[in-house]
């Protein structure tokens, strides 16, 4: 019921939003191609929990907006895999700091990873596609470029996103150093976007018209894509991460079969369309669990999906 709830008011929200925002593409800012360099970090002086931890790095400049990220790793100086948490919040809400996506970082960077845990930029500050898309791809340029700094190994670079973020998550994993979708941030360093692997969370997978999709995202769809009723048919299998599935780096698809925001079977569509093209594509559906189950730690969805994701990092992430 708590896991209803929550979705109930994501939705609420969303419609809201949509009712205030009108539909037509937002101004889009240039980004800058430079970024401060990650502060000095002290890998001896970890917290009580045994995590160094760095909030709130610029790893982007778009227009006046810098977009941050926190590190978390865990004490030591091996150079470990680097996950990239992008969080949800139906594109216009939501950050880095929610609750849920603050516990991962930590749970995962207590397993034995370097974690940037970052912001990208909302519809409503110019986040429509392929905007937010470059965000994270900037975040995978950042760790890789300062990877020595932060204590981490550029060459095992993975990613973890739920809803909105599962979505980025796998436009990473599916459309590396893609020319549609690369950024002009520059570190001064190997301009990858490559990754090995994402774990995505109840993630959007297909934004075309005749895909399954509920309510709030039809209504949501035309204002990500910046179009007027939704845009080109091209437009709209150009921003699907199913367009790119034969491509894929490994997934990890984790969904519930009562999720009323995103339809379970856009997972089940990503999957099958990756597993014709021979790629690594491993979907578990929850029964009964809704849109956004990790919010709940304890729940049995959530337990079997962080057991799931560390086994999955350590397979494409591991030695």
């Amino acid at each position: 019921m708590a896991s209803m709830n929550s979705a109930l008011r994501l939705s609420a929200l969303l419609a809201a939003a949509l009712i205030v925002f009108h539909c037509g593409r937002a101004a889009i800012a240039e980004p800058s191609a430079s970024a401060p360099p990650p502060p000095a970090l002290d890998f001896s002086q970890p917290g009580e929990d045994g995590l160094i931890v760095k909030k709130n790095i610029t790893f982007r400049k778009a227009g006046q907006t810098l977009l941050k990220g926190d590190l978390y790793r865990p004490a030591g100086d091996a150079a470990l895999p680097i996950v990239i948490v992008i969080h949800g919040g139906g594109f216009m809400f939501g950050d880095k700091d929610m609750e849920h996506y603050t516990r991962i970082s930590r749970e995962v960077a207590a397993g034995g990873y370097v974690v940037f845990n970052v912001n990208y930029r909302l519809i409503q500050n110019g986040g429509v596609y392929p905007e937010s898309v470059k965000d994270v791809k900037c975040a995978v340029r950042w760790a890789r470029a300062n990877a020595a700094q932060i204590g981490g190994d550029p060459t095992k670079i993975g990613a973890i996103g739920g809803s909105a973020g599962g979505y980025l998550a796998t436009m990473l994993a599916a459309t590396a150093n893609h020319p549609d979708f690369e950024p002009d941030c520059d570190y001064g360093a190997d301009p990858s976007t490559e990754i090995k692997a994402a774990v995505v969370y109840f993630g959007l997978t297909d934004i075309r018209a005749d895909a399954p999709h509920t309510a709030s995202f039809k209504m949501l769809l035309p204002r990500f894509l910046g179009e007027k009723n939704g845009g080109s048919a091209e437009l709209q299998a150009a921003a699907s991460p199913v367009t790119y599935a034969a491509g894929a780096a490994p997934l990890l698809l984790l969904h519930g079969t009562k999720d009323t925001l995103v339809e379970h079977e856009q997972s089940v569509a990503l999957c099958e369309r990756a597993a014709e093209a021979g790629r690594v594509c491993e979907l578990h559906l929850f029964e009964g669990a809704e849109h956004a189950f990790i919010t709940y730690p304890d729940a049995p969805a959530s337990v079997e999906s962080s057991r799931l994701t560390f086994e999955f990092l350590g397979k494409y992430l591991g030695d």
